[in-house]
């Protein structure tokens, strides 16, 4: 009996303790993305501003395909090294102007090549953003042309509206890239636990077999929390925020996420990091 006891006060104690590492990297995880999250939505405030105060003097406001917006959108590109993209659409959706970051060069995309981006989640839902809000996108892959873009590229969209301040009705589109964070996770992973993350659906952003991730957007719909590991799931949706569940012969130290993204209206998406 007593060597029994013995052995499972060290179990507990061992387990305790690999609890308590799974919890730092989970939140060390959240705590990074916040960081990035709110880094993107500070220099889409300072384009917004910048754009605005280049309008203050004029009788007309700039036009979308005019030098002055070219290089400003330029001078941003250059100077940051996670964003992309940008883009100016029009109220409908169109874009108007579009510059990218090429194996460092910064490419403006000709005028037939612009598309209509008014069928696009993130363009419905950010047509509630009010004076001076940033809207959040799903974290996704980039799609260009109807296709996702390979190399995956790992993306969060930053939106304002241009309607206020002497502007044109429209939208600024900022692109960021999110690879670099989630890789830093993914080659930092233990050997004695791993963490995975997903969305507010149950669709992969980061798992140990790289090939299940993004699931929904590469066909493969069975790639999903729900599907895997039905019993984690149901612990998830229960409403607990952090918790944990021995299932699949696997313990789980699960924490679900309440973050900016899409929140519109007071309307949050869940992010969870397992």
């Amino acid at each position: 009996m007593c060597g029994l006891l013995g052995y499972q006060f060290l179990f507990d104690l061992r387990l305790s303790r690999i609890e308590e590492q799974m919890q730092g990297e989970s939140t060390l995880f959240i705590a990074k993305l916040s960081q990035r999250l709110g880094a993107h939505i500070d220099v889409t405030k300072l384009l917004y501003a910048d754009l605005a105060r280049r309008n203050q003097n004029r009788s007309l406001p700039i036009e979308a395909n005019s030098p002055m917006m070219v290089e400003l959108f330029r001078e941003f590109l250059t100077a940051n090294s996670n964003m992309y993209q940008l883009r100016w659409l029009d109220d409908n959706g169109q874009e108007r102007i579009k510059l990218i970051k090429h194996n460092k060069q910064i490419l403006v995309i000709p005028e037939d090549k612009l598309v209509d981006k008014g069928h696009r989640d993130y363009f419905q839902a950010a047509k509630d953003i009010g004076l001076g809000n940033v809207y959040l996108s799903q974290i996704n892959l980039n799609v260009e042309y109807g296709q996702v873009e390979l190399p995956f590229r790992i993306t969060v969209r930053t939106i304002m509206r241009t309607e206020f301040d002497g502007m044109q009705p429209g939208y600024l589109v900022a692109n960021f890239q999110l690879n670099s964070l989630l890789d830093t996770f993914r080659h930092g992973a233990s050997e004695q636990f791993q963490l995975f993350v997903a969305d507010a659906t149950g669709n992969w952003l980061l798992h140990p077999e790289p090939t299940k991730e993004w699931g929904n957007q590469l066909n493969h719909p069975e790639y999903n929390i729900s599907n895997a590991y039905t019993e984690l799931w149901q612990t998830i949706q229960s409403g607990e925020r952090i918790g944990s569940v021995n299932t699949n012969g696997r313990l789980w130290r699960y924490m679900s996420l309440e973050t900016e993204l899409n929140n519109i209206a007071g309307a949050y998406e869940k992010t969870f990091s397992l």
